[in-house]
């Protein structure tokens, strides 16, 4: 129930009293009786177990006339901490009071709540008044000191160390359980040790009054991510009279240059030709070092006629607070059409962290600017006479009005039949006084081309249309005209296009695309009817398209609306619009999973000529047509998490959770997010710490910003954040929110326990020179993987990539990415001994390899888009999808490949929603990834949800140090391996097996992995706000009174694996709770 704080006395009254009572004398009006209760809730805060407080609150008569009865009074709380003594009198006349006092008297340190229940006889209060008590029970309390956790100021590249000590100030002992630092904060900042007489293994018990100590380290880094500022947060989870968790503000300065710029852009507006326009940009050192700036230029593709000034004598050094002001200037010379792009980059080359710095240039030219489509137009077939038509645009893409002076037909050729070529100017256009036609800047006039062939039934015909206007460069235009003599009038329509691809929009969302009925025949056609019917597809087959009539209409695909059929009104060139809107309802969501659509378009046209009905595409009328619509629903681009936020139901007047969002560069180039920005969304919904942009991406770093709903109504809310970037293949990417407004203030929030009955295991092997024994090593041992643990009987996907991450055709595909090498990942069935032992020997002459063993990062890549991208995009061939424009922007770096007849990455179809994860390493060097292993612990665990540790464990077989000198060697000399440390400690953090590759064998660690039981899920996520005090559980029915918590910071229910009411495979969970109002 949401807490409204209400002021004293403040009541709801029903007034009766005479108001526009006509009674006979004898009756009387109602008493006007208030009782007024002071406070309104009671708040005891924390006592001391087996100590006592009170309270005491006056009732009062604040009526003006009757007496008020109270005729009950009781507490209804689960507690029996909670007592009251009676009031003195129970009858008040106007004016009187009279008090009682409530106590409370803790026998544990478990908080408490009720109610005070005073039943009385005013009927304008529902003879009943209610008090809110609490009572904060027993608790520890955490501080730091220092508090912040300020380091000051840090040179770059170099680190400083802080000691600080965490302070129980409680009254109750806590048992720290985990201490950490934010993953969403600066990388910058680490924890080095745990200081305590108990020793530096967590879990501590930290007695009220007690202390433990902490090391802190700082290294300031000069990357693009880190501002001169870092920020993070020392998070400390603990166990304190149930789950307890803290977080302390950490902070330091870089001693470094930070360059910026004022204005960051560069906007020139509208110039006319041959003007000269300067623009200042100051450059400023806000940092607290010197800065060098080494180069000021354009970067490649600038606009020819930009130049700067102010930029001689460079090197240039700015000290802290300096600066100095150079000049953009153009003078342009050359009209272009404004496509809102910039015109050029000014690069800025210095020695601060983010090198170079850039500043965009816009400028549009303040002219007018023909463009006319098509550019060549050509009629088709002619009947004789039978008037041909074509539309022909004239488009004006500058600044300012475009006069159209002269439009003719000339040389025309031949000229034996009269004027064959001819035009029709609309009524929407008339000439001015001067006798031209103006089009306004952005606007186009469409001229209707006519060709009539008053020849003979063969042959050919051409001209040209003369355009005379203003625009400079273009004053006098040339069209040509074309068109095929024909003897007798044919009806033949087309769509055009021939086909719509959607691409892929967010489920519970909708988008319409154009297309056209176009009669390309030379005789007049009629239209009777259209329909769009699905094309299905099962497992293992192509896609199916049935004969149209044969199939319901689809339920993804909708016409937006359908001419009216006429038997001759499509004239020959002429075009009538339809429109199809895709409307898809749902989607899978992981890692944004593209569910695949696909119907068949078609139209019964009418053929006046030979009285007769046809379809149109003409193939519809083949026994298994091809599909003309595809669409996919799910994440428009991968690499935003979550793809989609659904704020369920939110109190109006009240803000919802705030949910982050993430963009990740999951590539290996550069990436920078350019605009994040609210597409069709009304104020409720609110962007908050949007960093500023554009913002470059490492690969390990996301850009993350902020949303929260805040309904007014009881309206369902939905739109679009889109996020733009400079990826040339995904420049913009999607997520769909959606909200709900209401005024119920409880919910109850429905799930199933997944099965447990499915794994997805990932062997990551080492393939450079060194490791040709220890892959056979690996394939004779996998059938006591495989045969211990009796969930094999089930489901299992089985995959092997290499630890090569230099060849970009390899990194993170299954069987190094070679069509050859099948299956790509294995599943249950008889022959998998054989399949891995062939899979698992990857060879041992990986050149990549050898250069960087980066098992990490080789897993990160094989479990992230685009490498397990569904785009279900129906294909035949690599090409299909390459050419696919709506899946890739260039063909040579299309990363989706045609597998099992749909398109997708190399990887798509291996990791599973609800499947458990095992990953598997094999190597014997070090790990050599990029990013800190605690980068890869969070990317690991964030696959299956935090929480759920049981759902994905990181195992290794790799080296262990047993000399003493970081290596270890095989009884049989065979093998040297460097102590795997990483590997150890990621297989630590996760829960994983580990086993040394200098062993003789891998039975027995192979073993521990096969046996792993599959794990349930421990945590589920609630859709609404709860408040902590007032959640029940129930699982197949019965409350848990234990065996779960309330995790603060994730809004989620988390179960005790080894507790009463864990669920199993296949149980309901139903979980009610009071919503909490938030108002900020």
């Amino acid at each position: 129930m949401l807490r409204f704080l209400k002021l004293n006395f403040l009541l709801v009254m029903l007034l009766a009293v005479n108001s526009g009572c006509s009674c006979s004398d004898s009756s009387r009006a109602a008493d006007d009786m208030i009782l007024g209760v002071n406070p309104s809730i009671i708040s005891f805060g924390s006592v001391a177990i087996h100590s006592s407080k009170s309270v005491t609150l006056t009732l009062t008569h604040l009526g003006s006339s009757g007496e008020i009865l109270l005729n009950d009074i009781s507490i209804s709380s689960r507690s029996t901490e909670f007592t009251f003594d009676e009031p003195t009198v129970n009858k008040l006349g106007v004016g009187e009071s009279t008090t009682l006092t409530v106590w409370y008297k803790p026998v544990d340190s478990v908080s408490d709540s009720g109610e005070l229940i005073i039943s009385h006889n005013v009927a304008q209060q529902g003879f009943k008044t209610s008090v809110k008590i609490t009572a904060g029970g027993f608790v520890a309390e955490l501080i730091s000191e220092p508090s912040p956790i300020d380091f000051g100021s840090v040179k770059q590249g170099t680190h400083k160390d802080l000691d600080v000590v965490l302070k129980n100030i409680g009254s109750d002992q806590v048992e720290i359980t985990q201490l950490y630092l934010d993953a969403n904060g600066s990388t910058d900042f680490a924890i080095l040790a745990i200081v305590h007489e108990d020793g530096d293994s967590l879990p501590i018990t930290i007695l009220p009054g007690g202390s433990l100590g902490l090391v802190l380290r700082y290294t300031p880094k000069s990357d693009e991510q880190n501002p001169i500022s870092d920020e993070s947060f020392l998070l400390v989870d603990g166990k304190s009279n149930g789950d307890k968790s803290w977080r302390f503000d950490v902070s330091g300065m870089e001693l470094g240059p930070k360059l910026i710029l004022t204005p960051g852009e560069v906007d020139f507006g509208w110039v006319p030709l041959n003007q000269t326009e300067k623009r200042l940009i100051m450059m400023e050192n806000i940092g607290n070092d010197d800065l060098v700036i080494d180069d000021i230029d354009f970067l490649p593709d600038a606009n020819q006629d930009l130049s700067l000034e102010g930029v001689s004598g460079l090197p240039l050094t700015l000290k802290p607070n300096e600066s100095h002001d150079i000049k953009v200037v153009w003078t342009p010379k050359t009209a272009f059409s404004d496509a809102n792009a910039p015109i050029g980059i000014v690069g800025f080359h210095s020695n601060d962290a983010v090198n170079p710095l850039i500043a965009r240039v816009f400028g549009r030219i303040e002219s007018p600017l023909i463009f006319v489509i098509p550019d060549e137009l050509e009629f088709g077939f002619g009947a004789q006479n039978v008037p041909v038509e074509r539309l022909l645009t004239i488009r004006n893409d500058g600044y300012g009005i475009l006069r159209i002076k002269d439009l003719a037909i000339v040389d025309a050729n031949p000229t034996t039949y009269g004027d064959e070529f001819s035009f029709a100017v609309p009524s929407t256009h008339q000439k001015n006084a001067d006798g031209e036609y103006e089009i306004p800047s952005n606007t186009a006039m469409a001229l209707t081309m006519i060709f009539t062939n008053k020849g003979p039934g063969q042959g050919s015909a051409r001209a040209k249309l003369e355009i005379v206007s203003n625009s400079p460069d273009s004053d006098r235009l040339f069209v040509p005209l074309s068109a095929q003599r024909a003897t007798s009038p044919e009806c033949k329509l087309v769509l055009e296009p021939a086909s719509l691809t959607f691409g892929t929009v967010p489920a519970g969302y909708s988008k319409d695309l154009p297309i056209n009925l176009k009669n390309v025949g030379s005789g007049n056609c009629g239209f009777k009817s259209a329909r769009i019917e699905d094309c299905i597809s099962f497992p293992g087959a192509p896609l199916v398209c049935q004969t149209p009539g044969a199939k319901p209409p689809s339920q993804k695909f909708f016409f937006l609306g359908i001419p009216v059929p006429s038997d001759e009104g499509i004239k020959p060139g002429m075009s009538i619009p339809l429109r199809v809107m895709f409307a898809p309802k749902s989607a899978s969501t992981l890692w944004g999973d593209l569910t695949q659509y696909a119907a068949l378009l078609s139209v019964v046209g009418w053929d006046p000529i030979k009285q007769q009905e046809f379809l149109v595409p003409a193939n519809a009328a083949t026994e298994q047509p091809n599909p003309n619509i595809s669409g996919a629903t799910g994440t428009v681009n991968l690499s935003v998490l979550p793809s989609s936020i659904d704020f369920g139901l939110v109190t109006v007047g009240c803000h919802s959770q705030t949910h982050r969002v993430c963009v990740y560069n999951t590539g290996t180039a550069a990436l920078s997010i350019t605009e994040i920005k609210m597409q069709g969304c009304s104020p409720e919904f609110k962007r908050k710490n949007v960093p500023p942009l554009p913002k470059d991406l490492t690969s390990l770093a996301p850009v993350c910003f902020e949303l929260v709903y805040a309904p007014q109504d009881l309206t369902a809310d939905e739109c679009v954040v889109q996020i733009s970037s400079n990826d040339q293949t995904s420049p913009s990417m999607s997520i769909g929110i959606k909200g709900k407004g209401t005024y119920e203030t409880e919910q109850t929030d429905v799930f199933q326990q997944v099965s447990g009955q499915t794994v997805d295991v990932l062997f990551v092997i080492d393939d450079s020179g060194s490791m040709c024994d220890e892959q056979e090593k690996m394939a004779e041992n996998f059938q006591s993987f495989i045969q211990h643990s009796e969930v094999w009987n089930n489901d299992y996907h089985i995959g092997v990539v290499s630890t090569n991450v230099v060849d970009e055709h390899i990194r993170g595909k299954l069987n190094l990415g070679d069509a050859r090498r099948t299956p790509r990942f294995i599943t249950k069935g008889p022959n998998a001994q054989s399949q891995f032992e062939r899979l698992v020997n990857l060879g041992c002459d990986s050149s990549g390899s050898g250069q960087q063993e980066a098992g990490f990062q080789a897993a990160q890549a094989a479990l992230t888009a685009p490498l397990i991208t569904e785009t279900g995009v129906a294909c035949s061939s690599d090409n299909d999808c390459k050419n696919n424009t709506s899946l890739c922007g260039k063909p040579t770096n299309c990363p989706y490949s045609c597998l099992d007849g749909t398109c997708g990455g190399w990887n798509k179809g291996f990791m599973r929603p609800d499947a458990q994860l095992e990953i598997v390493v094999m190597s014997d060097e070090e790990d050599q990834s990029n990013g800190t292993p605690d980068f890869y612990i969070d990317f690991f665990k964030s696959l299956k949800g935090y929480y759920n540790s049981n759902m994905m464990h990181f195992n290794a077989i790799v080296g262990e140090d047993t000399t003493g000198q970081g290596t270890c060697t095989s009884p049989d000399g065979q093998t040297l391996a460097g102590d795997g440390k990483r590997y150890k400690y990621v297989v630590e953090e996760t829960d994983g097996k580990f086993g040394s590759i200098c062993d003789p064998d891998f039975d027995v660690v192979m073993n521990e992995i096969g046996a792993v039981a599959f794990g349930l899920k421990v945590q589920f996520y609630l859709s609404r706000l709860a408040d902590p005090s007032a959640i029940d559980v129930k699982v197949k029915g019965v409350e848990c009174k234990t065996g779960w918590r309330y995790d603060v910071a994730s809004n989620s229910v988390i179960f005790d694996e080894e507790g009463p009411c864990m669920p199993q495979p296949g149980d309901e969970i139903r979980i009610h709770y009071e919503t909490l109002c938030l108002k900020s």
